[in-house]
């Protein structure tokens, strides 16, 4: 049989099977709380998550329901020592006459208190310490806990410490919630804020199913009537009174709820709606039997808002609890056990104290689970977090717990890996994410994929503008080079121009002077002169070459030679038919070799090609063969590589490498004893880069090369 000394009757129960009816049903209450903790933690932690805090929800209620049977179930209620704990009644035997209801009940409200650190601890907390916390807290130490006050459920003889100090705690707000509350503070503290919570700001992170949370509280509202109402003991006529306050109580957390956020916020904010009903419920925990309808609706108003301002300052101080199962079980809980001292019935309580000492009393017991479960379970979590950490590493948080601990895998973790590796592997071209048609995060990938799809589009289309500019810019710097260029030559030409005009005529009267200074000396018969005056003679005839070859150089840039489009192939033949009897003369022969396509045209200023090719057969005979037994042959070759390429070759002694880099330097010659002016091959030079619009070079040897640009009628510039 059961006695309680919390029940005002003070009497045996009438029989066991209404007892054991009764605390059943409340079990099964209870158990709607587990679930309803469940479901409200998974809807407020982010989906990457959800499924670690279920498992750990279904952890507890394993390993606390196994380790309270097995130690705290005799700590709790077994014979006291100096009412400190029980000393008896470990792994009891559960046979015919064994309270098991009781048992079963009791054990689900060690359970509840454990569950309070999960929700504080989410998304942090490694799952292997959980479990070592669930066994700790609610095999031994809720267990000495609750003897302090409950020891004597069983037998009356079995005074708690603090209960005999009239300390008084109804149905857990102080045994089950502030001890809770207390440790998880402690152990939110060890483990720190989740990554990025305070980063400068107080950013609220989403959890993954707000409905879900909402199912939860419900739940917990459900279960709290059994949670409250069972902790009569035995059914009688104070019970309905029970339910309807506790019933009553989260309907005004609520409104209080409703009321604060949207004085605050501006609109009705689910979250401080739960955090007002959850805080009103554990408020009127401890005292539900001790007040009077209008005293648990003050005390249920006064909780919520207690809770309230305990969640604002929480985040404040920067204390990460992503249920805030802090303020609502250790604040609100403190509360409703101040507040028995000043509205519960005197008669109820049968403590003997006056209010101040009732006051005392339950401050005192308030801060004594606040120490036992702050102090004495956060100086073992610490000891234990010192040798081995609590949290998890950096790299499971971000993984989420549920993968990372678990190995479970959802659509969200998959299509971050899919994001993740589409950054990694080709962030310049992503590909579509593969979800499941009718998935949630369908209506997202297929915007993901939208856009992946315009990316590439706008990609492709900036690529080809990019080249397009590309192409206009070497474009413009061509032309830009060949006008600074032109613009060099244009002045230098003014300048060659006027001295030659200013020199010819002078010149051209001394040639004439000496001319008429032979024919006197004939006339006179002065031999001896003849040398100096053949002397004069050839310098003058050279000074007005080279000036006439400086008019040919400044006459290249002034070109207006019209493009004419058609075959090169024929022009070159027709120059070759034209040079054929000077190389003949020189014993040299002139080939063609033709590799263009057959009909192959293009744009091209004929007479310049024609005076390049002259310019580089004069070279040729002028310096390439010295050796009467050397074959003397020039090969003309045409190629089409992008552009049209003509490689000009002589069989000669070719240029040396010390000559080669200075070959189209202007007034630069190897035999200007012989009267060359070394303009040839610069003059060609100026040629393929002003009229052609292309570029010569020497390869190496006697081999030049020149590439000239194919281009179509209209796009020649005239």
């Amino acid at each position: 049989m059961f006695y309680t000394v919390i029940s005002p009757s003070y009497k045996w129960c009438e029989t066991m099977s209404e007892q054991n009816m009764w605390l059943t049903v409340c079990g099964i209450f209870l158990f709607f709380m587990q679930a309803g903790f469940l479901l409200l933690e998974s809807g407020v932690t982010r989906h990457k998550n959800h499924v670690n805090v279920a498992a750990k929800n279904l952890a507890d209620l394993i390993l606390v329901t196994f380790f309270f049977w097995l130690i705290g179930y005799g700590l709790a209620f077994g014979a006291t020592s100096n009412g400190l704990m029980g000393t008896d009644l470990f792994a009891p035997d559960i046979s015919i006459g064994f309270p098991v209801s009781f048992l079963i009940f009791q054990s689900l409200f060690a359970a509840t208190s454990v569950t309070i650190i999960s929700g504080a601890t989410a998304e942090r907390l490694a799952f292997s310490k959980y479990l070592l916390i669930a066994a700790i807290c609610g095999g031994i130490v809720y267990p000495i806990g609750a003897h302090w006050t409950w020891g004597s459920l069983i037998d009356p003889n079995n005074l708690g410490w603090l209960y005999e100090l009239g300390f008084r705690d109804f149905a857990g707000g102080a045994v089950v919630h502030v001890f809770g509350g207390a440790t998880a503070l402690a152990l939110t503290l060890i483990l720190g804020p989740r990554p990025n919570r305070f980063d400068g700001t107080h950013r609220h992170i989403s959890g993954s199913s707000p409905a879900m949370a909402t199912a939860g509280l419900m739940l917990l509202w459900l279960g709290w009537m059994g949670f409250n109402g069972g902790s009569n003991i035995y059914y009688d006529q104070t019970v309905p009174s029970i339910i309807m306050k506790t019933f009553l109580a989260g309907s005004v957390g609520g409104t209080v709820g409703f009321v604060a956020s949207y004085f605050f916020l501006n609109h009705i904010n689910i979250q401080w709606v739960t955090v007002g009903v959850l805080s009103a419920l554990v408020s009127i925990t401890a005292g539900c039997i001790y007040f009077n309808t209008l005293e648990s609706v003050i005390v249920s108003a006064i909780g919520a808002s207690v809770g309230l301002v305990g969640k604002y300052y929480l985040e404040e101080w920067k204390v990460d609890d992503p249920v805030d199962a802090i303020p609502v079980h250790l604040f609100a809980g403190i509360f409703g056990l101040i507040a028995i001292s000043f509205f519960g019935d005197k008669s109820l309580l049968n403590s003997g104290l006056t209010l101040p000492l009732q006051f005392l009393a339950q401050l005192g017991g308030s801060i004594t689970y606040v120490v036992l479960g702050f102090v004495i379970s956060g100086g073992i979590f610490f000891v234990i977090n010192h040798f081995s950490p609590l949290r998890v590493s950096k790299e499971y948080e971000e993984l989420g717990l549920d993968f990372s601990e678990h190995q479970i895998t959802n659509q969200y973790h998959d299509m971050i890996e899919q994001l993740q590796s589409h950054s990694l592997v080709n962030a310049e071209s992503p590909t579509k994410l593969q979800v499941e048609p009718l998935s949630d995060l369908a209506i997202i990938a297929e915007a993901y994929n939208h856009v992946v799809q315009r990316f590439k589009k706008e990609k492709a289309l900036s690529d080809s503008y990019a080249e397009r500019l590309r192409i206009q810019m070497n474009e413009l710097r061509k032309v830009h080079d060949i006008t600074q260029e032109k613009n060099k030559l244009s002045a230098l030409n003014t300048m060659m121009q006027g001295i030659a005009h200013e020199v010819n005529t002078p010149l051209g009267n001394c040639v004439m002077c000496v001319d008429m200074l032979e024919q006197k000396l004939a006339m006179l018969g002065k031999g001896e002169s003849d040398e100096t005056s053949e002397m004069l003679k050839n310098n003058i005839k050279r000074v007005k070459d080279l000036i006439e070859s400086c008019l040919e150089v400044s006459n290249v840039a002034a070109t207006n030679e019209s493009a004419t489009f058609g075959s090169p192939v024929e022009t070159i033949k027709t120059f070759m038919d034209f040079r054929h009897s000077d190389c003949t003369k020189q014993g040299i022969s002139l080939t063609l070799d033709n590799n263009l396509p057959k009909g192959f045209e293009t744009s091209y200023r004929a007479n310049a090609l024609v005076q390049v090719l002259s310019e580089l057969v004069d070279n040729s005979i002028a310096h390439a063969f010295h050796d009467s037994n050397t074959v003397r042959s020039i090969s003309i070759s045409l190629y089409l590589r992008g552009d049209l390429y003509i490689q000009y070759q002589d069989t000669g002694k070719g240029i040396s490498e010390t000559h080669s880099k200075q070959v189209f330097s202007p007034f630069y010659s190897t035999a200007r004893i012989k009267g060359h002016t070394g303009l040839g091959l610069n003059i060609a030079e100026n040629l393929v880069s002003f009229s052609l619009e292309g570029k010569i070079s020497h390869k190496g040897h006697s081999l030049f090369e020149i590439r000239i640009p194919i281009k179509e009628p209209e796009d020649l510039v005239a």
